[in-house]
């Protein structure tokens, strides 16, 4: 074991150091210290997104100045932040007891088990076992817990857990089954729960203890053969629930080591049977429903069903061995006489009754799929036939790893990309990390993650890996191509987290790669893609710096110069509205302006007619700054309220709000978002007022404030249950408990209200355009993104919509109703 590993206490580095209750970063996780530090370093969430991976530590200390003062002082540099993190970990670990300290040691040590070290993993766990061995009888629960939660959240790391789980069972007999008892309560709570994920590194941890002898085969093959029979029980489930069993079955066989897989032919014959009855039940037919495909048509049978025909055609046959195995064999031949006599166990099937697993429930949607729907392949047009390509069972097997430390590693974007890079062997693993990482990003109904993280990641890998630049660039190219077969949502998705990638490169790209477009008509995929992007890129930075940036004859493509367009400039109306604006611009309070609108000079003007004329004078002093906007809706709220009474004055608010930012969509957005907080406007006005412009369907900004609408209103309504929540049956709080609920079912009314708006006037407007089509107006461009934003929708809130389903259903699914309006609604339901 090398001199770092030893010296833990006294060399501490925290990049690993695990808080035990799930999270990883480099301070334990819930202290303020730790938040302070991912506020300074990581902060995705910051107004443009970007992140500044150089930037020094606040706690930095330069290095000490010779001064005739303190010239005869040793001179002495210190690493950033080296005092501050001394002083958190004195001040934490002061009052340890010694028990306490060595217990302290070994949970770092086993969390830091497996890492890139100078010793061999065989070593350092033998120095683990010797200095918890003697531990063990006091403190097994602690040391199986920190386990446990280590292979859960460090899976790529589970050959070196399960090494140390096998010495630990030579040395200390009652070891191997209290740790099955463990794993095996973990297992059920995590299948009861529907936490796939980990259970997925759950059973490819038992799977390792297994090859080294200390789980009996036949007790997993049980296990997984109970799975499968869960799977082929519950037939009232929908396909996709069942295929999670089988699919946890089938990625665990990949760790199985080969003599295993083939010298124990009777033991697997009972499961091979099961899941030869499955896939025969579910036949090879598409069940994934196309609405969650990234890519339409990418592939014609599912994942799972390719994952099953390829382990059909591997077995019996020599195949690739798992990343782990020259770990593995250099780890038994160090063992390899005290493994030989390892006594194995049973696995505990009390708990898994292939009748008591359960399937998550066909009505929950927040279900985390273990595996990925629909893989991308973007380079498969790009390689000579010659080419090597990657196997779909190693595909997987590395996608497993990949993901797993994406999820694991969300506060340490840097660590994630070290990580995912030290598996890599060649060029069709850098392809493949770069395929997983967009079907991540284009994964629906939504990403894991915020977006910007993966931007974070592929940022930090173009940084890292000098090829990689170029093997994303070929596959940009790739799904540019492909963008006609991209949905919709996922269009928007690949303009914003590419406008955020160049902007982090200086703006740099081979325009003239794609010149091909400029011959493409207005009205087309490509152009409205270029479009966006450049809008996306002016947000993130200004106009002129994008145009420099971009040749001449693409630059039809930006966007007009943001200016305000006070609409009373010229006109009779403009001396009135004139002198209106210049007693906003002096600040008069809200009493005076409303004693100017009652007077003589505006009594020729309807009511409408004046919120129009104070709505522009306010909007054109707002028009300064956001500071100036917020300050001034803030100021004339009174005043904007009285005179904003009805939906059809909302409506007249929009349009002004619309009519001066007709060149900004961003302060556009941000007016709506102001004006929906100070409660001007409702949803259902904000959705009327959107369908009544059918000409902005094509606009990003249309969908950005529908959907800034729709998750106002739910945000509100969660936020009065977990109020009630809060409040709960107490007798003395009852009174405000009934408010509480008063408010919650008129948010709940208003609600149903705006969805039935919503899906009511994208049937209409749909179907208006259907009859025009026939009539030989088609506009196939504007269908494709009013149809493809309406499958958003759908998609992205159908959990919020069981309350007003039976309604929804009457509107959707009638006859009148053309069929691929009615698919998209009956697809979710498969989903």
């Amino acid at each position: 074991m090398d001199q770092n590993y030893r010296r833990d206490r006294d060399n501490r580095d925290n990049r690993n150091h695990r808080n035990y209750n799930g999270n990883y970063g480099r301070y334990p996780s819930q202290s303020p210290e730790y938040r302070q530090h991912n506020r300074q370093h990581f902060s995705p969430y910051s107004r443009d997104g970007r992140r500044d991976f150089n930037r020094r530590d606040q706690y930095h200390h330069s290095p000490q100045q010779k001064s005739p003062e303190n010239a005869k002082k040793p001179f002495k540099t210190f690493e950033p932040g080296h005092h501050r993190k001394r002083e958190i970990v004195a001040k934490k670990f002061a009052n340890l007891s010694e028990r306490e300290e060595i217990i302290r040691r070994i949970n770092s040590l086993i969390v830091r088990l497996g890492d890139k070290s100078s010793s061999s993993l065989s070593e350092n766990v033998e120095a683990l076992v010797s200095l918890s061995e003697a531990e063990l009888e006091n403190s097994m629960e602690e040391f199986l817990e920190t386990i446990v939660k280590c292979v859960k959240g460090l899976p790529h790391k589970a050959t070196a857990y399960a090494s140390l789980c096998a010495v630990l069972s030579i040395r200390k007999s009652s070891f191997s089954s209290r740790l099955l008892l463990k794993m095996a309560r973990e297992l059920e709570d995590s299948l009861k729960n529907f936490k796939y994920l980990d259970s997925r590194s759950l059973l490819k941890f038992t799977v390792l203890l297994v090859n080294f002898g200390v789980v009996s085969s036949s007790s997993l093959l049980q296990l997984l053969d109970n799975m499968v029979e869960a799977a082929n029980y519950n037939e009232e489930h929908s396909i996709s629930r069942r295929d999670c069993l089988v699919y946890l079955v089938l990625s665990s066989f990949h760790w199985f080591e080969r003599p295993r897989l083939d010298v124990r032919g009777e033991e697997w014959k009972g499961l091979w049977n099961k899941l030869n009855e499955y896939f025969t039940k579910r036949n090879d037919e598409k069940e994934t429903p196309s609405i969650v495909e990234s890519i339409k048509d990418s592939f014609k049978t599912d994942y799972i069903i390719q994952l099953w025909k390829e382990i059909e055609g591997r077995s019996g046959k020599e195949g690739e061995e798992s990343l782990d195995k020259l770990e593995m064999e250099g780890f038994h031949l160090k063992f390899a006489d005290q493994l030989k006599d390892l006594k194995e166990e049973n696995f505990p099937l009390t708990l898994f009754d292939s009748k008591s697993i359960p399937l998550a429930p066909n009505s929950n949607k927040s279900i985390v799929f273990p595996y990925c729907r629909a893989p991308l392949n973007l380079f498969e047009e790009y390689l000579d036939e010659e080419e090597p390509k990657m196997e779909f069972y190693k595909r997987n097997h590395l996608e497993i790893l990949i993901i797993d430390v994406l999820n694991n590693f969300v506060s340490d974007p840097k660590e994630a990309i070290k990580l995912i890079l030290s598996f890599s062997n060649g060029v069709l693993y850098d392809r493949l990390i770069v395929e997983t990482l967009f079907s991540q990003l284009f994964l629906l109904p939504q990403t894991p993650f915020v977006e910007v993280y993966y931007s974070v990641l592929i940022q930090e890998i173009c940084n890292q890996h000098t090829s990689f630049p170029q093997i994303l660039a070929t596959a940009i190219d790739a799904s540019f191509e492909k963008i006609e077969k991209l949905d919709v949502e996922c269009i928007d998705r690949f303009a914003h987290w590419f406008a955020h990638h160049l902007s982090n490169f200086d703006y740099k790209w081979i325009w003239s790669s794609w010149d091909f477009v400029l011959d493409e008509k207005e009205e087309s995929i490509r152009v409205f893609f270029i479009k966006q992007t450049l809008e996306k890129m002016i947000r993130l930075s200004y106009h002129d710096r994008v145009k420099k940036s971009l040749p001449e004859e693409f630059h039809i493509y930006l966007p007009s110069i943001v200016a305000a367009k006070f609409r009373y400039d010229e006109g009779e109306k403009s001396e009135d509205a004139n002198h209106l604006y210049e007693r906003v611009r002096l600040k008069e309070d809200s009493e005076e302006l409303k004693t100017v609108l009652s007077g003589e000079q505006f009594s020729k003007y309807s009511e409408i007619e004046r919120l129009q004329l104070l709505a522009q004078s306010i909007f054109k002093f707002g028009s300064k700054s956001f500071s100036h906007v917020m300050n001034s809706l803030e100021r004339y709220l009174p005043l904007l309220t009285s005179l904003v009474s009805t939906k059809e004055d909302q409506i007249a608010l929009l349009e002004e709000a619309a009519s001066i930012w007709e060149t900004s969509d961003l302060n556009l957005f941000i007016l709506i978002e102001r004006m929906m907080t100070f409660r001007l406007i409702d949803g259902t006005s904000v959705a009327d007022w959107i369908f009544s412009k059918p000409a902005m369907f094509t606009k990003a900004v249309t969908w950005e404030i529908m959907r800034s609408v729709i998750s106002k209103s739910i945000h509100i309504a969660e936020s009065l249950r977990n109020d009630i929540k809060l409040v709960g049956e107490d007798e003395k709080r009852a009174e405000e408990r009934t408010k509480l609920q008063n408010s919650l079912d008129s948010i709940i009314r208003d609600q149903r209200e705006m969805f039935i708006i919503i899906f009511q006037r994208f049937s209409i407007t749909l179907r208006d355009h259907i009859t025009q089509s026939e009539e030989g107006k088609e506009n196939t461009f504007w269908f494709h993104c009013t149809l493809g934003h309406y499958t958003e929708i759908a998609r992205r809130y159908y959990d919020h919509l069981s309350l007003f389903l039976p309604m929804l259903e009457t509107i959707l699914l009638s006859e009148h109703v053309d069929e691929r309006i009615r698919r998209v609604f009956l697809e979710m339901k498969k989903v």
